[in-house]
């Protein structure tokens, strides 16, 4: 144990795919059609793949006004896409014990409507990452990012992966897809071979990456499409998991909510359990209160260290649920404060070591 008193476990902080590595892990084919770094019509850096910015400027659903060198982190901190340098600030923070890494870039992949593309795009992400966690196998784990455009080739794609490298403890899926809602039957293969693999799904939300997102449409700054979406999106995902039926038809699958802090959990919790007293009928899949399944095994929602409503969500979830996450190095990440910053939290010390580290070791069965 590294950290002494307790073993922390970033569930969620990021890599920044190096521009770069496209060109070397991406097959032939599509090597010109590879993301690029240009300058938009604002003089701003941004990533553009397909003809699509990463980050818009103002418009629906806009980007980081900072561009992508500043609003990921890259520009800062070296560490997102060295893991050299990636280790020295987990230790610094904290320490970190590990950390498990989420795309940045590649969370407009599942904006591409090409599904080859998109799957190949996929398939380079999930090469390179394992080669950036193989520096460091005991602290650096990663989510595969499977193509969601085609059901078949996303397992296909987390079974390749599952096989390639044990730093693979999760998966990570977009909010929606394509503006449809998780709970189509047609995602039923995907959950069934998460759930086989003994991989966790955790839906992570973007703001700026050209997928939909709820209340997007209706700003046009990047303050406000943020605030609104992130949370927006995480309760529409819990809607689907819980009244939708997915977490009754797959017993064994764990979900992740990420990104999204815990404030919105307790008012979401008390409101859909109002609803299904009244109308339960109307979503036969769901077989208990909607509260029931949000506090068991199967769901897990990542906090941000300084919220003020973690003891709320500990008082209502139970300790059991929440997740630290540091958002490393995203604009809004605490580093290097963000551990010190949960530790502060007035819940209790046994709560504390559960956030910071054991609720992620049985999400990702990490030992």
């Amino acid at each position: 144990m590294i950290n002494g008193a307790f073993s922390v476990v970033d569930a969620d902080g990021h890599v920044v795919e190096p521009v770069e590595m496209w060109e070397h892990y991406l097959e032939p084919e599509y090597k010109q059609r590879r993301p690029r770094l240009i300058e938009d019509s604002w003089g701003t850096p941004r990533m553009l793949t397909d003809n699509m910015f990463n980050q818009k400027g103002p418009g629906y659903d806009c980007g980081n006004p900072d561009g992508w060198l500043t609003g990921s982190g890259a520009s800062r901190f070296k560490g997102a896409s060295d893991p050299h340098f990636r280790v020295k600030d987990m230790d610094a923070d904290g320490p970190i014990d590990i950390a498990v890494v989420f795309p940045t870039h590649m969370a407009a992949a599942p904006a591409l409507w090409d599904s080859k593309f998109q799957a190949a795009l996929c398939r380079a992400y999930n090469n390179w990452v394992a080669d950036y966690c193989a520096a460091y196998p005991d602290r650096l784990k990663a989510v595969i990012v499977p193509p969601m455009n085609d059901v078949q080739a996303a397992r296909v794609e987390i079974a390749r992966c599952r096989k390639k490298s044990s730093a693979f403890v999760g998966i990570v899926i977009p909010s929606n897809i394509h503006g449809r809602n998780l709970q189509q039957p047609e995602l039923y293969p995907f959950w069934e071979e998460a759930q086989a693999l003994d991989l966790p799904v955790c839906t992570h939300i973007s703001t700026g990456s050209n997928v939909p997102a709820a209340g997007g449409d209706r700003f046009n700054i990047f303050f406000q499409t943020h605030c609104v979406t992130f949370p927006f999106e995480a309760m529409i995902n819990v809607l689907d998991f819980v009244t939708g039926g997915i977490l009754e038809l797959f017993p064994r699958l764990r979900v992740g909510f990420m990104e999204s802090g815990v404030g919105w959990v307790p008012y979401w919790m008390e409101r859909l359990d109002e609803h299904y007293e009244r109308r339960a009928k109307e979503v036969p899949l769901c077989k208990r209160r909607p509260s029931e399944y949000m506090k068991s095994e199967q769901c897990f929602f990542s906090s941000d260290p300084d919220e003020k409503t973690i003891p709320i969500a500990v008082e209502f979830l139970g300790e059991d649920r929440l997740l630290y996450a540091s958002d490393y190095p995203h604009w809004d990440a605490r580093f290097p404060e963000s551990v010190d910053e949960l530790r502060k939290q007035k819940i209790s010390e046994a709560a504390k070591a559960k956030i910071l580290g054991q609720n992620a070791r049985r999400l990702f069965k990490l030992a």
